[in-house]
């Protein structure tokens, strides 16, 4: 469907909000999905979930996505279990559910290089930003036996009901290694 309404005209015209919703309706329709307004936008890509709780909207109720999340947006990884999407919020998550069936790295604070699954373990490089810690979140198919991250002092935390496994470490531009048996 192609509206051949300027975009910047749309934006300026008293009835460019109403022209655009008319559209999107009927590109829906077109092709058989329902349609609804409210105050929250959530797309998705692959594993990715952008959401956002518009605060300009007349109606204010909050969206719950059911299902278990990686929180991108906050520094600690946290695992999210049903987020609720509020006005003025907004969201960039992992979608746990969309894991492969194989060990990997799901978000780190650092380039991951060298990510090789092993059995239920993981071997991986992680390079970083000198003086600034590392968090990373790692899918398992079950618990570490062992972590091993090169000779840093570091904490992990298995989590068994999202099957991950939370580390923290001193980045190294150089890389860190880090070697995880399952």
């Amino acid at each position: 469907m192609v509206v051949s309404s300027s975009p910047a005209a749309l934006a300026h015209s008293v009835d460019g909000p109403q022209v655009v919703l008319e559209s999107v309706a009927a590109a829906c329709t077109s092709v058989g999905q329902s349609w609804s307004t409210g105050n929250h936008l959530v797309l998705r890509r692959g594993p990715y979930v952008v959401a956002a709780g518009m605060d300009e909207s007349s109606q204010m109720q909050s969206l719950t996505l059911t299902g278990a999340y990686v929180n991108l947006y906050d520094p600690v990884l946290p695992i999210v279990a049903d987020p609720e999407i509020a006005p003025d919020t907004r969201w960039l998550l992992y979608d746990l559910s969309r894991c492969p069936d194989k060990p990997w790295v799901i978000a780190a604070a650092g380039r991951v290089e060298n990510e090789v699954a092993v059995g239920n373990g993981l071997t991986f490089t992680v390079e970083g930003m000198a003086d600034t810690m590392c968090v990373a979140r790692v899918y398992l198919p079950s618990a570490p036996t062992t972590v091993h991250i090169d000779a840093l002092e570091s904490s992990n935390t298995w989590d068994a009901a999202s099957q991950t496994l939370y580390l923290r470490f001193p980045n190294r531009p150089e890389g860190v290694s880090i070697n995880i048996v399952g």
